[in-house]
């Protein structure tokens, strides 16, 4: 069976760390996947950030991509419909999640439900209040957590404060994650395995 599996990244900041966790998220995961299983790292297919929220009808109204008003929504609208799950790769800012990742969520809503999702957060100490934040969002939008809090990615003080950023996945100090990140992903691939 063919699936589609996204990867969505929870910051679109020009000079920050999500890219190149993402990047690396998605070279792992293709790795798991056999050959009838598309990987997709959503900034490459959809244009993100998206815009503040304009649309003027209640997107848990919506129940079809072209009744959305903004063509850029309606493009969200099909990508994240032609999904069989998701993975979200985010830092923690403020012991809380990214505007542009709660706004990427908010556009949409049908679309959502029963969408597996991995959480992977990441930061100074991993995100660790970021997860569990996120999860209660994407349960309200009737999204299904496969995991939360098991990848909490600390970032060297130098990828933070510094120069340095995560940029291919071959990072020395990404080693120790690899195998919390396949075994959440391996759930969420076991989850798509059972609906068949």
């Amino acid at each position: 069976m063919h699936h589609r599996l996204g990867i969505l990244a929870g910051s679109f900041r020009q000079n920050g760390n999500a890219a190149g966790v993402t990047r690396w998220a998605a070279a792992r995961l293709r790795e798991l996947v056999d050959k009838d299983t598309e990987v997709l790292i959503l900034s490459e297919h959809a244009t993100l950030p998206l815009p503040a929220l304009k649309e003027q009808a209640v997107p848990a109204t919506i129940n079809d991509s072209s009744n959305y008003e903004f063509a850029v929504v309606q493009e969200w609208s099909r990508l994240i419909s032609s999904l069989s799950g998701l993975i979200i790769t985010t830092p923690q800012y403020n012991w809380g999640y990214p505007g542009d990742l709660k706004n990427a969520i908010d556009h949409l809503y049908m679309e959502w439900k029963d969408l597996p999702i991995v959480i992977a957060t990441f930061g100074g100490h991993g995100g660790s209040k970021c997860g569990p934040a996120l999860a209660q969002v994407i349960e309200g939008i009737k999204a299904k957590v496969v995991s939360v809090s098991e990848v909490e990615i600390t970032l060297p003080k130098n990828y933070i404060g510094g120069n340095e950023r995560v940029q291919d996945g071959q990072e020395e100090f990404l080693a120790e994650y690899g195998p919390k990140l396949d075994e959440a992903m391996t759930k969420l691939l076991d989850q798509l395995r059972e609906r068949k």
